[in-house]
Formats: structure tokens, C-alpha cells, sequence
């Protein structure tokens, strides 16, 4: 990948979340303005059934990966930033050394290329104060291209502060909302409309394991999701809430992902199932981690259990998988969402639960 982003008029989408869905939504748009972009994207894109684009064209857009540093070795035109948090704690000590391989990344982007990031996050801000080439900021707070939201999916766009029209999404949260902005400021620093761009996503079938519905029986919806960080829990949870029947409930069934990040964001973790009505925890996918002493999905159970919010959800540990669809179908209801999430094997268990339910 390397290699294919070192000539042409490359793209690298980076950020501790949103990265795939991203770079997904950047493809889709500028496909949709007339550019015919090679692709190389972190998961499968629904409308295509692939990770890949190939293209003749000199445009790559690609997905880049902080997890291990292998970002550095990318020498893109153009980048964007999402987000900068803390993860990946079996690679990195801190937010610091997060922070450093990002500002490794900017300083790299050439002076005569471009750097797309959030003004909502703070620690964008300080990679854009830092990068060697013109930036292009967007947010809902604050930025060049602004959503102000009108629904789970809409929101009206400025750009340099004058209002442009409306953008409806085929995706729902705020947090697609930004990944939406990101792909219009990718088109806009192309040569192409912010507005039409933005628009363009309107038909957006999303991407496999990003709040895809797996199914509805017996009137409950089951819905699989990649979230496996305290900050993509909320998200995910704030369009599942959004989204579902005002008589229903949101079930949140959890897998937790490898020991390192469990050990370190358990609190995290429990603070953001907390926004459930009912939680599911299951045991942690060591990702070929080895087991740690004192960690299991119980840190989290017990920490959801300890949250000082007013209205605590139903939680139930559930070490065995294979155990997931017998609790769900004692206590799931019509109109409930039963939202898998995780980034191991947890989706399984919205299979299996749908096979039960017949």
C-alpha cells in the first residue's frame, strides 16, 4: 500500500475511529462526482461486496492504520485525521504516544498537499496547527464545512460559514454526520461541490459489521456492530436509540476485545453500556492475546453495575457464547433492538439468536 500512495493523487483516511466508514463514504462520493478512485478500504463496503475498488485513474484513497505505526510508512498527498484517542494499549503507553505517531503523520503530508480533520476534537486541532500544507477543518460544533442536525441523519451544511442546503444520509448518528464531512472536504479539496458531495451519501448503503441489521423476528430487530472501544459503544448505542420504537428497548449484547484494552477502558466500558436498557457481557476475545489474571468480561459487568447513573440497565454475564440466544429470547420483546457488538466473533450470536426465535 505503501508503494500505490507514494505517486498520483493519493488519500490516506486515518483516525482512532470512523477510518473504514471513512474511506468508504470518501470512495462512494467521489465515484458519485465522476472520479473513478482505486480503493483500499478496512471493511467490506455493502453496495459493492468488497473491500477493494480497482481503478486505471491516478486516485487512491485508502485506509491508513495507527494501531501499529504502519501509517508512518505512508506517504500520501492528502490525509484525513478523524479522531485522535486512546487505544490500542498493547502497542501504545498513552495518549501521548498516540499523539506522537499522529503528529508523525502530519508533519509527513507535503506542502503542496492537504490535511482534512475534526474541529470538534481537540487533538485534531493540535495536528492541524502542525501540518506543513493548506487544512481543511469540519465538525458540528465548529469548521470550514459545519453540520447543524436536523435528524438522526440529516443535518443542514455550511461551508465558510454560509448555509449550502440540506444532506440527508443513508446512515443515521452524529458520528456518520462527520464521517460525512470528511469525504466532502476530501471532494472539495479535488475540485468538486462540498454540497453535492455531502448529498451524494444519500444512498450510502454503509459497511458490513457497521450497524448492519442482521434481521427482524417477531418484531424484534437485531442489528451487529464493530464497536469495540467505550467511544464507539456510545455512538452506536445513540443511533440505536434513535432509531428503534418508542415502545421498544435497546439490548446491548457485548463482546469485549482482546485483554490489553479490557484490563485498561473497563470503566469506560460500563460508563457507555449504561446508556442500554438491558446489557449483555460475554467473555473477552484475547484477539491472540494471552489470558490476563483478573481480567474477564466481569470488569465490565461489575463496572456497569457501579456507574452512578440514575436508571441503571438489566445486566447479565454471560461467559459462554453459545449461551447469548437462550438469555436473549427470556428476555427480549417486540419493538426491542438487540445490538450485537464487538470485534471478534459476537455476531454469531445475532445469527444464532434469530434461528432461535424460528
Amino acid at each position: 500500500m505503501a508503494r500505490i500512495l507514494s505517486g498520483g493523487r493519493s488519500v490516506a483516511v486515518a483516525g482512532t475511529h470512523g477510518k473504514t466508514t471513512t474511506t468508504s463514504m470518501t470512495t462512494h462520493a467521489l465515484r458519485a462526482g465522476g472520479e473513478n478512485p482505486t480503493a483500499l478500504i478496512g471493511g467490506e463496503l455493502n453496495d459493492i461486496g468488497s473491500n477493494v475498488v480497482l481503478s486505471s485513474s491516478d486516485l487512491f484513497v485508502a485506509e491508513a492504520d495507527e494501531s501499529d505505526r504502519s501509517l508512518l510508512h505512508l506517504d500520501p498527498l492528502a490525509a484525513v485525521v478523524t479522531n485522535v484517542e486512546f487505544d490500542h494499549p498493547d502497542f501504545y503507553s498513552s495518549l501521548e504516544d498516540v499523539m506522537e505517531t499522529f503528529e508523525k503523520f502530519v508533519r509527513k503530508l507535503p506542502a503542496e498537499g492537504h490535511l482534512v480533520t475534526c474541529a470538534d476534537d481537540a487533538n485534531c486541532m493540535e495536528l492541524a496547527a502542525l501540518a506543513p500544507c493548506p487544512v481543511t477543518t469540519y465538525g458540528i460544533g465548529a469548521g470550514d464545512l459545519r453540520a447543524e442536525p436536523v435528524s438522526s441523519n440529516s443535518y443542514v451544511l455550511y461551508e465558510d460559514g454560509e448555509e449550502r442546503g440540506l444532506v440527508e444520509l443513508g446512515v443515521h448518528g452524529r458520528h456518520n454526520m462527520l464521517n460525512s464531512l470528511a469525504a466532502a472536504g476530501i471532494a472539495r479539496w479535488l475540485g468538486h461541490d462540498a454540497h453535492a458531495a455531502a448529498r451524494s451519501l444519500g444512498d450510502f448503503g454503509g459497511v458490513r459489521r457497521r450497524f448492519q441489521l442482521k434481521g427482524i423476528k417477531d418484531g424484534i430487530r437485531v442489528v451487529d456492530d464493530y464497536a469495540h472501544h467505550p467511544t464507539e459503544l456510545s455512538a452506536t448505542l445513540e443511533v440505536a436509540r434513535a432509531t428503534s420504537s418508542p415502545e421498544g428497548r435497546v439490548v446491548a449484547v457485548f463482546q469485549p476485545h482482546r485483554y490489553s484494552r479490557t484490563r485498561t477502558l473497563y470503566r469506560e466500558f460500563g460508563e457507555a453500556l449504561t446508556a442500554a436498557d438491558a446489557v449483555l457481557v460475554t467473555e473477552v476475545y484475547g484477539a491472540g492475546e494471552m489470558p490476563q489474571p483478573g481480567v474477564s468480561g466481569k470488569l465490565i459487568v461489575d463496572a456497569v453495575c457501579e456507574s452512578r447513573t440514575p436508571e441503571r440497565p438489566d445486566v447479565y454475564y454471560v461467559p459462554d457464547g453459545h449461551d447469548i440466544a437462550t438469555v436473549l429470547r427470556s428476555i427480549s420483546h417486540p419493538d426491542d433492538t438487540v445490538l450485537t457488538m464487538g470485534a471478534g466473533d459476537i455476531s454469531r450470536a445475532g445469527d444464532e439468536f434469530l434461528a432461535a426465535l424460528g
